[in-house]
Order: structure tokens, then sequence, then C-alpha cells
């Protein structure tokens, strides 16, 4: 390039290949870069991908979809009527009972308008209203006792029979028994929440592992029926299984079955 002996020229020559030596660089770090956001772009792509998916659009099960569950439409064709009771429809609610469980009566004494006395006035009639409310619900603890008879003839000590399921000198009957397991296995409150409902609401302070003993009782009594089940399940030609909780009226019939 130019004269060979011009030292301008060869300065000139120097300086061009070192800055297309440099474009040579900077073009490899673009082609580079140009890879990196691609790959970068593809990799965006996918993760709004996955994002935008739910039980709806894919195979994904609906317990995948957390907190932004979609609305579920409703099957039902709009027939024009507003929501709630129609006109002409007879609500249900309280009815007073004929035969109350129990009757508080309240006596006037005064009179409203003058003052006077009324002990001793005849009444004439009354104005009912009836409260619908619990018993107070308090623990009963029922002592057996089982009789030791000496026989007269041999000398033989006989004792009686307990009932059946009284095996222990002290234990938990069946309806506080069969409370705790409905409200673990059923209604799924933790160990600790079930304790503390049955002290607030029945006065029964039971602890966490008496409850676990319970519900390993359960198991093992229901652990037949489960097997039939089980048998049952797996000789159907079809078995229809979901995640809208439609399984547990079987899992409340073999909580119950042993109780």
């Amino acid at each position: 390039m130019g004269d060979e002996n011009c030292p301008f020229c060869r300065e000139y020559e120097k300086v061009f290949k070192s800055f297309q030596k440099t474009i040579e660089i900077l073009q490899a770090k673009v082609e580079l870069f140009q890879l990196k956001v691609e790959s970068l772009q593809r990799e965006v792509v996918e993760l709004k991908s996955r994002l935008s998916k739910n039980s709806r659009n894919s195979s994904k099960p609906p317990s995948s979809d957390g907190l932004n569950k979609s609305k579920p439409q409703s099957l039902k064709e709009n027939n024009g009527c507003k929501p709630g009771g129609q006109d002409g429809h007879k609500g249900k609610a309280l009815e007073m009972k004929k035969d109350p469980d129990k009757v508080v009566v309240h006596s006037t004494e005064c009179c409203e308008e003058c003052g006077g006395s009324l002990k001793g006035a005849p009444v004439v009639g009354v104005e009912r209203r009836q409260v619908f409310d619990l018993p107070p619900v308090s623990l009963e603890v029922i002592e057996h006792q089982a009789e030791q008879k000496e026989c007269p003839a041999c000398g033989c000590m006989n004792t009686a029979t307990f009932p059946d399921g009284v095996n222990a000198p002290v234990q938990y009957g069946w309806a506080v028994r069969s409370i705790a397991i409905y409200l673990q296995q059923y209604q799924f409150l933790p160990y600790e929440r079930a304790s503390e409902l049955m002290q607030d609401l029945f006065g029964v302070s039971i602890c966490t592992g008496t409850l676990a003993k319970i519900m390993i009782d359960c198991a093992e009594r229901i652990e037949p029926a489960v097997e039939k089940i089980k048998g049952i399940v797996q000789s159907s030609p079809v078995v229809h299984f979901d995640e809208s909780g439609n399984c547990q009226a079987t899992c409340r019939l073999n909580i119950y079955a042993a109780i």
C-alpha cells in the first residue's frame, strides 16, 4: 500500500492494520453478543409460556394453579331471573316449636302507663319468643364397676366382665373419640388445633399424643374396610379421580366404619 520507501506510507499501513484487527475483534464480539441475545430471548419466551400455562390450557393439574386460579364459569344457562329468592318463593326460616324444651316466664310488676302495681293481676295473655341454642356441654364421667364374688362352693374369686371397649382404668369414650377423628380426618384440623377445639367447646383436655393414638386405633379398625374398597376399585373398569374433593364421602365412610 503506497511507496514502501516512504515513511508516511509505512506508518499509515501500520495504523490501518491495527484498526483492521480491532474491527475484526469488535465484529467477533458483536456476533457473540447477538448469539447471547437470541438465547436469552428464547429463554424469555419459554418462561413466559410456562407462566401462562394453567390447568385450563395445558395438562397441569388444578392444584398447580395456586392463587392464580381463574374464576370457574357456571354451566347454568341464563334464564333471565335475578340471583336469590324469586317472587312468590316461600323462604325457609326458624319456626316456633309447639312444645319447647324449656319455658321461662317473664312477669311484669308495674303498669307502664300509670305506674300502678300489677301484683296479683290476672294474666290475660302472653307474647311468645323462642331462642334456639345449644345447651351447656360438659364432660360426663361414667365409672364401670365389675363386681367380684367368691364362689361359696370352691372358693374361686370371680370378676364380672367389662363392656366391650372399656379396656383401660381411665380412657376416653366413643363420643369423644368420634369427634376427635371427625375433626382431624374429615375437617383436616392439625393435631394442636383439634386439641384446642376439644378443650374450648367440650372441656376435654386431650393432648396431641392421645389424638395420634386415637387415629392409629381408628386406622387399624377400618383396615378391613379399606382393603375391601381397594379391591373393588382395582377390579372396576372405570375409576373416577379428580381434585374436587368428591372422594371425601368415601373417606368419611372409611373413618366411621369402625365407630
